[in-house]
């Protein structure tokens, strides 16, 4: 609860009265791993934030799994393009551990709107956090190279090895896992000339 008491407070810019009234109103869920908080065809109508746990996100295609984003602790969690035009959406939302979340649905957020406008600060902070993150990721794609983007995760999530599988992270990459093994090797010797 201390996460989520630091964002409202620290980052959002939100009242203690307002951090009260959502723990009133919020679901606390216990989503197990590999579970799905999400599926494809359903209309995400909530929002959620994860207390403890970690999720990816990821859509099918013929028989091969493409992870689209990993969602750590401390972070906000949906299809929110589903959340916002109320149409189905497309990903997959797993938990790669037991995750603790925190939910609200879409009509409680807009009854909070419709009593105090101050509450548009966490739909924007929400979609600031997800558009940032989704640039980046498109820019990665469209400018680095495998070995720059693994380089750039490591610095954006530290530690992300010792959680996280090396095919998801390969799959993330968009590279097979056999290539992330060479891109790894190549970049231990580097290190080693340099």
């Amino acid at each position: 609860m201390n996460n989520l008491h630091d964002i409202f407070i620290n980052k959002i810019g939100l009242t203690e009265s307002h951090f009260q009234h959502f723990t009133e109103i919020m679901d606390v869920s216990i989503i197990r791993r590999k579970e799905m908080l999400i599926s494809p065809g359903v209309v995400c109508n909530f929002m959620a934030f994860i207390n403890s746990g970690l999720m990816r996100s990821f859509v099918i295609r013929g028989d091969y799994e493409r992870n689209t984003d990993f969602y750590f602790e401390k972070y906000f969690v949906g299809a929110y393009a589903s959340f916002l035009t109320q149409t189905p959406t497309q990903s997959y939302f797993e938990a790669m551990t037991d995750c603790e979340v925190f939910c609200i649905n879409r009509q409680q957020y807009e009854e909070l709107i419709s009593a105090d406008a101050e509450w548009l600060r966490l739909g924007k902070y929400i979609a600031e956090f997800i558009m940032i993150r989704k640039c980046r990721r498109e820019m990665s794609f469209l400018k680095q190279t495998a070995a720059e983007r693994m380089r750039d995760m490591l610095i954006q999530y530290p530690g992300i090895e010792q959680v996280i599988p090396q095919y998801h992270i390969a799959s993330y990459l968009g590279i097979k896992p056999e290539s992330l093994s060479r891109i790894k090797l190549l970049d231990a010797l580097n290190h080693r000339h340099s």
